[in-house]
């Protein structure tokens, strides 16, 4: 596996587990988080169990359902590119 499909998985288990979770905590259903996010719930159960992958777009309208925004940044040439994945401040 290559560094890039490395930090690709990575990438995709970090939202998997985040959005997962937020949702068990908020006691979302799969079906509130379908009205949302505008996307099915039937997509929304075979991404937490890892059965697909989600598009950038797919991605972006699960975190602004849940609040969240994402910020992609490269620390260095040599370093991998890095993620971090919070909730939004009111500000923003």
């Amino acid at each position: 596996m290559s560094e890039l499909d490395s930090t690709a998985k990575e990438f995709a288990d970090s939202i998997r587990g985040k959005c997962t979770e937020f949702r068990k905590t908020h006691v979302c259903t799969q079906e509130m988080l379908s009205y949302y996010s505008g996307l099915s719930q039937s997509a929304i159960s075979k991404f937490e169990r890892g059965e697909i992958p989600l598009t950038l777009e797919s991605v972006y309208k699960l975190l602004r359902a849940f609040n969240f925004e994402l910020g992609i940044y490269k620390v260095s040439k040599k370093d991998k590119i890095n993620y971090d994945i919070r909730e939004q401040n009111e500000n923003n």
